[in-house]
């Protein structure tokens, strides 16, 4: 997670100095192709806390 992490903020670099928007669309194309296998796997990580929770809640 700490090289997804490094390469966000480069991209965040590069976005800042990027000008034309097209430039700033790949970036951000970029970006996101990172972000969403994270939010996917915290989301997994989330529902299975979840219901190990309420398992033991029975």
């Amino acid at each position: 997670m700490n090289e997804e992490i490094a390469a966000l903020k480069n991209l965040a670099i590069e976005f800042e100095g990027a000008r034309l928007p097209t430039t700033k669309a790949n970036i951000a194309e970029k970006a996101m192709k990172i972000l969403i296998p994270l939010v996917i796997h915290q989301n997994q990580e989330l529902f299975s806390l979840k219901v190990r929770l309420s398992k033991c809640q029975k």
